[in-house]
């Protein structure tokens, strides 16, 4: 065989490995390399505190999360945070004439791309929804009434009565949404177009603007980067 002939069968048996090969290499490689996943945002206003560790001082970040809060439910029952321990907490308003053309939140997207998406999926079990329900009457026979029509599974999502700036008057980096002119929805806030995805820790890690169908789908999808965030930091330990 020519030293030609040789050099060309040589290549093309390094070829054919690198072929077989270079998808095992990258299995490889990804078990064994670090992952690094998206995290999501805390938003608020921070605290930064000193203290001293083995006789040096350093700073530490206190995150912000959302202070006690109570509602009362579609019962007359009152609710606070404790109720909702160890929970994934999305928070938002309802209106009693939604949906309609001026409803300040697109309930029907919202209930198929996320309260659905909650009660159907099972990696989603510690999800649960407060919204905050304003009604022509405020009266608990038309909340009830509203659940009834819309079919709402009040033992993931809890429509509830109270003061939503408990939760919502606080600086989100861009805006202080309970402060925020909103006229459009015939109130003074921009609070009431806001979804809000609050950690196990009450941290505030999402806010979406759920007049729009892409932010209500946006939801779900963040609400796995927490999970899977919380995932990566259990193993971590």
């Amino acid at each position: 065989m020519t030293e030609i002939k040789k050099r060309s069968l040589l290549s093309k048996i390094l070829l054919f490995a690198g072929i077989l090969g270079l998808p095992a290499f990258f299995i490889i490689f990804f078990s064994l390399g670090e992952q690094r996943f998206e995290h999501l945002k805390y938003y608020g206003t921070h605290k930064v505190i000193s203290k001293t560790i083995d006789g040096i001082e350093v700073n530490d970040t206190i995150l912000y999360s959302v202070p006690a809060f109570e509602f009362y439910n579609h019962l007359g029952q009152k609710i606070t945070e404790k109720d909702f321990e160890n929970k994934i907490l999305i928070v938002n308003y309802i209106y009693a004439d939604c949906p309609s053309d001026f409803c300040p939140i697109d309930f029907q997207n919202f209930k198929m791309f996320v309260a659905d998406e909650i009660n159907k999926n099972d990696g989603f079990e510690d999800v649960e929804i407060i919204s905050l329900f304003v009604g022509k009457k405020d009266t608990l026979s038309e909340m009830n009434a509203f659940i009834k029509h819309y079919a709402i599974n009040t033992n993931r999502w809890h429509l509830v009565t109270g003061d939503m700036s408990q939760i919502y008057d606080t600086d989100m980096l861009t805006q202080n949404p309970w402060t925020e002119s909103g006229e459009k929805y015939g109130v003074d806030k921009v609070a009431n177009i806001m979804t809000l995805l609050l950690d196990r820790d009450l941290h505030i890690r999402g806010k979406y603007i759920t007049t729009q169908t892409s932010e209500n789908k946006r939801i779900t999808k963040e609400i796995s980067i927490l999970l899977r965030e919380e995932k990566e930091k259990k193993n971590a330990k």
